[in-house]
């Protein structure tokens, strides 16, 4: 297209790239506004907090482009890489082949209690929690997953999220995997006689199980049923010990 202007002639796109360009930088007017509001330093959202914080920092770039593969990820960290981690431990360190058995759940702890919420809330945008409640002196949270983890061939329906004992500290992040074996843990460890069972879980009422160590500061724990099974049956016949009210005003 021609057009004279002020004594001298500009030469214009063609009305259909004019409308090519248009779209072009609406898309990336777009696509940065996203960013921004995903990744916004200035924001108070749980996954891009100050990493002074403790909080989870978000992998994202764009949305819609995540580098993670299962969506949980963003809040507890690489969940594929952990489990690959625990479960070629067993196999490598104590000659346990868990491919067999339903991973139901990995456990997340927190360093303190502003950090236990903050996850807790940024959880909740993935699952749902199904029971809170106070766990040797302390709250513990599952949370029941939109999108379970898939990693590894195994499908991982909930997470635990543990706030620290009093008194205690805890390094952050993915601590433990549980396989549910369906019989009673003390069973399993004798089928499994040459692994140094840590037993000190065996004999509670609720949900026992036994434990081990791999690949270093990891745990891998057994017991009968999953713990979401477990959740809901507490909350169906009133078992679970409520968080008191003032717990995280108090600490």
């Amino acid at each position: 297209m021609i057009r004279e202007t002020g004594g001298f002639t500009a030469s214009l796109p063609s009305p259909v790239v004019q409308a090519a360009l248009a779209v072009t930088v609406g898309y990336t007017t777009w696509r940065l506004w996203s960013w921004y509001q995903d990744c916004n330093p200035s924001k108070s959202c749980d996954c891009c907090a100050p990493a002074s914080q403790g909080a989870p920092k978000c992998p994202t770039t764009i949305r819609g482009s995540s580098t993670v593969s299962n969506p949980v990820d963003q809040v507890v960290g690489n969940t594929a890489a952990f489990i690959s981690r625990v479960v070629d431990g067993l196999q490598e360190e104590h000659g346990l082949n868990v491919r067999q058995y339903e991973l139901d759940h990995v456990c997340f702890r927190c360093v303190d209690t502003a950090e236990y919420l903050r996850v807790r809330k940024a959880l909740q945008m993935y699952g749902k929690i199904i029971i809170e409640s106070m766990i040797g002196g302390r709250p513990i949270s599952v949370i029941d997953l939109d999108a379970p983890i898939r990693a590894v061939g195994f499908t991982v329906r909930c997470v635990e999220l543990a706030c620290p004992k009093p008194g205690r500290s805890h390094t952050r992040g993915l601590e433990h995997a549980e396989f549910v074996v369906g019989v009673h843990p003390e069973a399993f460890a004798q089928s499994h006689p040459s692994v140094g069972w840590d037993r000190k879980a065996v004999n509670k009422e609720e949900n026992p199980d036994v434990c081990v160590t791999v690949a270093g500061n990891l745990s891998a724990k057994f017991h009968e049923d999953s713990l979401y099974n477990v959740a809901k049956r507490e909350v169906s016949t009133n078992k679970s010990v409520p968080v008191p009210a003032d717990y995280f005003t108090t600490r």
